[in-house]
């Protein structure tokens, strides 16, 4: 599937980009959740500490702390 033209639900219009800069978005929390829980962090801090790290790149802060407590409650 290679979409010239992406609608999502909140947000511009674009391209096949805006999927792959979400994936990476995505793989990043996951990634730094993994690691905060190997290292036996709590919720609280893994979402206080990964959301401090990501939120100048990704500034919706409620959306954030969203994504990272739903990857840390998913992650095993």
């Amino acid at each position: 599937m290679k979409p010239s033209l992406v609608v999502p639900s909140p947000g511009p219009i674009g391209d096949a980009g805006l999927i792959a800069g979400y994936r990476a978005y995505l793989q990043e929390i996951r990634n730094l959740v993994a690691a905060a829980k190997a290292e036996g962090r709590s919720r609280e801090i893994t979402v206080e500490r990964v959301s401090a790290e990501m939120i100048g790149r990704y500034p919706d802060r409620q959306r954030l702390v969203g994504a990272i407590a739903a990857v840390y409650a998913e992650t095993r």
